[in-house]
């Protein structure tokens, strides 16, 4: 493991890595247990929307032709559904992958989900910031429609709040985890290779629109350099006695 250079993140009031991504586990006296206890941080977002060959088009439900159905957006509709979306959930969810979710269920499945509804922002947010938590589980990835195979129960879950920023561009999303848990025991379950914001219901497996982070496996342009913002891959750092450290 290799120390990270510092800086100070408004959330937490820790040193991390300028990459703008954090992962902090908590770490006890005993060896770290099954599963794995996380937070993470990413501060900054790129939109795929329709027409992009391996992002919202690759992943949108053949034959849908509305946003709450899994059908292609554009940004357009997902900025009136976000702003719209004053009481209940959002047609909206926040989705994570893991090596292990992506071979088990083939598509965009993830390994745990939850819808986004409207919430007080955060202190860290500005005054203007619309802000939306989401309670993500493996349960809610599970009541999926056409879930080819249900995942373990515990297999993950986090508390997740999404902050909005003036001008409510594409890049103004930025997402924060709580209490990450990844149950480890299950093989490639131990890293988050992509997060994501997706369109569609509770039930429904609908297309990527907003992505903060990721990496191999998932398709190029969702963790390659797209529309002038780079999307680190989603790193995991650890805090041990000796402080934070890349794993």
């Amino acid at each position: 493991a290799t120390a990270t250079s510092p800086r100070t993140c408004t959330r937490f009031g820790m040193s991390v890595s300028a990459a703008h991504i954090l992962i902090a586990t908590i770490v006890g006296f005993a060896p770290t247990p099954h599963p794995l206890t996380s937070f993470l941080e990413i501060e900054k977002s790129v939109g795929v929307f329709s027409g992009d060959p391996s992002g919202n088009g690759a992943t949108s439900i053949s034959g849908a032709t509305t946003l709450a159905t899994g059908g292609p957006t554009t940004f357009s509709q997902l900025s009136a559904e976000l702003m719209g979306c004053m009481v209940g959930l959002c047609d909206v969810y926040a989705n994570i992958h893991t090596n292990y979710s992506f071979h088990f269920n083939p598509g965009a499945f993830g390994v745990a989900r939850g819808q986004l509804h409207k919430t007080t922002c955060p202190a860290w947010a500005s005054d203007a910031a619309l802000c939306f938590a989401a309670n993500i589980t493996s349960a809610n990835t599970n009541a999926v429609n056409n879930i080819p195979h249900q995942l373990p129960t515990g297999a993950a879950s986090a508390t997740t709040t999404v902050t909005w920023e003036p001008p409510y561009a594409e890049t103004d999303f930025h997402f924060y985890a709580d209490h990450v848990h990844l149950d480890t025991s299950l093989h490639g379950n131990q890293d988050i290779v992509g997060a994501h914001l997706h369109t569609g219901s509770a039930t429904v497996n609908g297309p990527v629109n907003i992505v903060f982070c990721g990496g191999p496996p998932l398709p190029g342009l969702l963790f390659t350099k797209t529309k002038g913002v780079t999307n680190m891959a989603c790193s995991m750092y650890e805090h041990t006695l000796g402080g934070w450290h890349t794993r």
